[in-house]
């Protein structure tokens, strides 16, 4: 099982239980006033069906007006409801946050990988290319750290480190790179983006 569809299946069994004590505090208030009304019936002479039957339509209405829920009950209400949206809120923001941590990961996996093939063969290829990858790896690491402190700009950040890098790689000679382990793992890493985030880094020439 993923460990997304762990948490999920935590959080249901979560609900499931609070669900299960109310209705067993419901039922148990209930079985009292069915036992409460057995000895009114007892002492009155009524039957215990007359205290049990339906009420007619005026006195309902007369008893849903003096039973409405007063300011301090709705205010009540209001609050569960608001910790409740609260805490899906919070639910929510920690599957984004364990999104974001992935995709760092990768873009990490990538960066060791260029900062690797600093060594090529052509000179002038190399020092080309490792001016590329300075300039970028100073920006990606900018935008990174901004991205950690700020939660709101979290996804613009990300398109935007994406799209620079994905400039980069276009510009880069990748039939000039020696195709090791090195460059099947960083292959895969750009698979793995593509499928479980949607990240397209295609590169033409690998």
């Amino acid at each position: 099982m993923e460990p997304n569809s762990s948490d999920n299946f935590e959080y249901v069994l979560q609900l499931t239980r609070i669900l299960s004590t109310e209705c067993r505090s419901s039922r148990q208030q209930t079985e009292h006033i069915n036992h409460i009304l057995s000895k009114v019936a007892k002492l009155s002479g009524v039957s215990y069906e007359q205290y049990s039957e339906g009420v007619d339509k005026t006195t309902q209405e007369r008893y849903d007006a003096i039973s409405g829920k007063s300011e301090i009950e709705t205010l009540v209400s209001e609050n569960y409801n608001l910790i409740y949206k609260i805490e899906q809120q919070d639910y929510m923001n920690k599957k984004v946050w364990t999104l974001i941590n992935h995709v760092n990961e990768h873009i990490n996996s990538i960066r060791i990988f260029l900062k690797e093939q600093k060594l090529l063969k052509t000179t002038k290829y190399k020092d080309i290319l490792n001016e590329k990858i300075v300039i970028q790896e100073n920006i990606v690491d900018q935008n990174t750290q901004v991205l950690m402190k700020s939660k709101d700009s979290m996804v613009l950040k990300i398109n935007e480190v994406l799209q620079k890098l994905s400039i980069v790689l276009k510009e880069i000679d990748f039939t000039k790179i020696e195709q090791n382990s090195d460059y099947f793992k960083f292959k895969e890493s750009l698979i793995f983006l593509k499928n479980n985030f949607e990240v397209d880094l295609t590169i033409p020439n690998m």
